[in-house]
């Protein structure tokens, strides 16, 4: 007769106990043949769960590994081992599941069951708030202060607000149909509001400290809270600046490129002006500014001014320049004001290939395709002859923006005034995330001679693989003089008419030595 035992490595029933929602399990299964040796030896013909079924393969009802199989001999006296690896997800529950397995012999045959738990528990919402004020200080006796206040559901699931509320103002409403009791934190959302009030004090006496108080729930109606203060002080009338820095762009693409950084410095004092003493950058160090915005420069109460400067920014690995601009002035007293801001610039890697015409989808996607950055051309009576290779693909990752979406491969060359025309394309594909060709698309062609996929029946939020062939050759012809030129082709891709930022490429178009 068989006897199967299934559970946990050391053959406990309660195999995990996981929190909501859940996660990976691997359960083991012993089948014992307790039958004496030689004389009941048989053939494990069956292996099923009630839950999961057919535990023999992977790719349904959560399965994504085993090794379990049928078909083998048990000799009697004997055992089996194998496991299987299950995602077992949802709301706090116990899942409890049964095996069967059948042993068969000249005989006949037999079965026998086990079972085997996975509790998932329930796990408490977290939530956190932030609360700010601006500005953070008053001239006494006071003035109105905008307190924005941040609520973040740190959960994995939804919850939804119960509770705004202030020390100082009491029930906060928030801002309806945006943040509000109500609303509904999807995880990692979060939600802001702002108000306005009046806050009056005086400079010897306290600073006026808020505390906000949110509360949320989830669905199983487990609380979270979380609090945060704003504090407001009361000063001397001092003077006050204010500066912003930005970048544009906020991307390039390794190894880099040029970035135009605007600074502005603006006199927020509501009495008198300020003379600029210091303009300086962590990054580039001691900034000249411009005729009218510079260490010397006198601004009038609530006036400001402004400069740019450009800098390559760059690296040889995807990562983020943060540049912080601080400025400083003083007021007729001498008395100094300070302030700063930063910039951020991403440094990203481009995730295209400009690949040999035999890439497969599976190359690209695993990153084993080739990434041309040259290609060469002869030359025949002044005009190109032939450029080698004369066919490549161009290659970009997509993530889809809906169901129906449409891409357009650009193109675009440096050759300025020789005027070099585009290369032709002669095949658009898109390929799903397993590189099956996606056979929902139609092929038009842009307003500007570009190709254009339109797509429809895709997975919103899925990774597909977008791919033209383009003729190189098709360059043949173009006139050339020495010395031959080396033109830079760049292909990228738009989603929806928006360039996706990592997918343009390059590749260089060179004459043959």
């Amino acid at each position: 007769m068989p006897r199967v035992i299934k559970g946990n490595a050391e053959g406990d029933d309660n195999v995990a106990t996981l929190d909501e929602p859940g996660g990976s399990v691997t359960i083991n299964v012993v089948v014992y043949n307790d039958t004496a040796a030689g004389i009941g030896d048989a053939t494990l013909t069956s292996l099923s769960e009630d839950i999961y079924g057919d535990i023999t393969t992977t790719g349904h009802n959560g399965i994504t590994d085993t090794t379990c199989a049928t078909g083998g001999l048990i000799e009697g006296g004997s055992s089996y081992s194998c496991y299987f690896v299950v995602d077992v997800t949802g709301e706090p529950k116990t899942v409890h599941d049964t095996v069967t397995v059948t042993l068969t012999n000249t005989a006949g045959f037999a079965s026998d069951t086990d079972d085997a738990n996975v509790v998932i528990t329930d796990v408490v919402p977290d939530i956190s708030v932030d609360k700010s004020a601006a500005p953070t200080s008053l001239p006494e006796p006071g003035g109105d202060v905008e307190f924005t206040v941040v609520v973040t559901n740190n959960s994995f699931e939804p919850v939804t607000i119960t509770s705004l509320s202030d020390d100082v103002y009491g029930t906060l409403a928030g801002e309806a149909g945006v943040c509000e009791v109500g609303t509904v934190l999807a995880a990692g959302a979060s939600c802001e509001f702002s108000i306005t009030q009046w806050v009056e004090g005086d400079y010897s006496g306290p600073d006026q400290v808020n505390v906000f108080t949110a509360k949320a729930v989830d669905n199983d109606n487990g609380e979270a809270t979380d609090d945060d203060d704003a504090t407001v002080d009361f000063e001397n009338v001092l003077p006050t600046i204010e500066v912003t820095k930005t970048a544009n762009p906020t991307y390039v693409l390794i190894p880099g490129g040029n970035v135009t950084f605007t600074f502005v410095v603006k006199n927020t004092s509501t009495e008198e002006p300020v003379t600029i003493t210091s303009l300086v950058d962590n990054i580039y160090d001691t900034l000249a500014g411009d005729a009218d915005c510079k260490v010397g420069t006198v601004l009038a109460a609530g006036a400001s001014c402004d400069f740019t400067i450009t800098k390559f920014v760059g690296g040889s690995t995807a990562g983020q320049q943060v540049n912080v601009f601080t400025a400083k002035a003083v007021d007729n007293d001498n008395t100094e004001a300070t302030d700063t801001d930063d910039a951020t610039v991403d440094i990203l890697a481009t995730t295209s290939k400009i690949a040999p015409t035999q890439t497969t989808c599976q190359q690209y996607r695993d990153g084993t395709a080739e990434d041309y950055d040259t290609l060469m051309y002869n030359v025949s009576k002044s005009k190109i002859g032939s450029v080698s290779p004369g066919v490549i693909f161009f290659w970009s990752t997509v993530v889809a923006s809906s169901d129906s979406f449409s891409l357009e491969g650009h193109q675009f060359n440096d050759s300025g005034a020789l005027a070099w025309k585009d290369m032709g394309n002669l095949d658009v594909f898109l390929w799903d995330s397993n590189c099956d060709k996606v056979q929902t698309v139609t092929l038009d062609t842009a307003a500007d001679g570009h190709p254009l996929l339109n797509v429809t029946g895709a997975t919103g939020g899925a990774t597909y693989y977008f791919s033209v062939k383009y003729d190189s050759n098709s360059l043949t012809g173009i006139s050339v003089k020495r010395p031959y030129p080396t033109v830079n082709y760049t292909f990228q891709t738009m989603l929806d008419g928006a360039l996706i930022v990592t997918s343009p490429d390059s590749v260089a178009v060179k004459p043959k030595k």
